[in-house]
């Protein structure tokens, strides 16, 4: 198994199942542009609450839509 497997799998257990499949495009991104470790944690990290965030607001619409509202 690779290191990006490996990583990738830890992300799933953890359940940050939006940078599991992002995850190789921050890293390349990362080495791209010679980030600290510190940056790239804060880059993941700030990637998969960014998702998080969009799935809710996406979540909250579709509930404000349907033709059957919960009270």
């Amino acid at each position: 198994m690779s290191q990006l497997t490996n990583v990738q799998e830890l992300l799933r257990v953890l359940r940050l199942t939006e940078t599991t499949s992002h995850l190789p495009i921050l890293v390349k991104q990362a080495e791209t542009n010679e980030v600290t470790y510190l940056r790239f944690l804060y880059d993941v990290l700030r990637y998969e609450q960014h998702r998080r965030e969009e799935k809710l607001r996406e979540r909250r619409l579709k509930w404000g839509l349907s033709p059957t509202t919960r009270r």
